[in-house]
């Protein structure tokens, strides 16, 4: 599901495709970091991030958002959706 431009740049070892991933790491290991801390996992490993309460309702929003996605394409464009694309989604 990766772009063709993306794979692109990995076979001819082009610097758009480790860039991208150091990025979607980085935000990965940002959301991650709030996860802990609004589960109260602060400490000697984290101190208590600022905004921690908006940024979980933020992520929240945005992974419920996600997962009604494949369910409103399956709804109007049923012969896109596989079935585990759809599962996934309502999971």
């Amino acid at each position: 599901m990766v772009p063709p431009k993306i794979v692109e740049s990995a076979i001819n070892g082009t610097y758009l495709a480790p860039i991208g991933t150091v990025f979607a790491s980085g935000i990965f290991v940002i959301l991650g970091l709030y996860a802990l801390s609004g589960a109260g996992f602060t400490g000697k490993l984290i101190n208590k991030l600022p905004l921690v309460n908006y940024a979980i309702y933020a992520i929240a929003t945005l992974c419920i958002i996600r997962g009604l996605l494949p369910l409103q394409l399956w709804l109007r464009h049923p012969e896109k959706v596989n079935d585990t694309v759809f599962y996934v989604g309502i999971v």
